[in-house]
């Protein structure tokens, strides 16, 4: 068997997956196949052709006997592969049967159009962050220098006056005065 056109190798590669080679030029393919990326790719690229005609075939029950023998053939022939043979597909393969679960991928689908709804839902729900107003804080000391109060401006006009080290409350009907002066006037 000559693969080294790319015609004889896409014919041994279609005739390696529909199982049409006879015993000799198989085995010599496998052991081809375990060491040439290029002619697994050609593999692939057939399996995934033919995937498709699968839907198309109704599916049948082999004879218990006829089963046995198959798995007693594929069993002799997993015991003989030469080793790497196995292993030569990757494990994430688009053919590979667990990524073929209906049922896994409905699942995953719906979880992420659940996650994407409310999202969106706190997106649009969500009131708008007003900004925060700019905040002023100014410490005013008395003549002997003890701090006497602390000055709050807020932007909008609103001031907020505290005293500081005021032990007694503001008694009812009276008001603390803030009287400031400039050192000159």
């Amino acid at each position: 068997m000559n693969l080294e056109s790319p015609e004889d190798r896409s014919v041994a590669a279609g005739e390696y997956v529909l199982g049409t080679l006879d015993a000799d030029a198989g085995q010599s393919f496998v052991e081809r196949l375990a060491n040439d990326p290029a002619l697994q790719a050609e593999v692939y690229a057939w399996q995934d052709r033919l995937v498709g005609l699968t839907d198309r075939v109704a599916a049948a029950e082999p004879d218990p006997l006829c089963w046995r023998e198959i798995e007693a053939q594929l069993l002799l022939r997993h015991t003989t592969a030469p080793p790497g043979v196995t292993a030569a597909r990757p494990a994430a393969s688009a053919n590979d049967p667990q990524w073929r679960r209906l049922r896994l991928w409905q699942g995953v689908s719906g979880l992420a159009l659940a996650a994407s709804l409310v999202l969106a839902t706190l997106l649009v729900l969500r009131p708008p962050l007003a900004p925060e107003p700019a905040q002023y804080l100014a410490v005013l000391q008395a003549p002997d220098k003890s701090a006497g109060w602390l000055v709050e401006a807020r932007v909008g006009g609103r001031l907020r006056l505290v005293p500081i080290g005021a032990t007694a409350p503001v008694p009812p009907g009276k008001a603390l005065q803030f009287w400031t002066k400039a050192k000159s006037a």
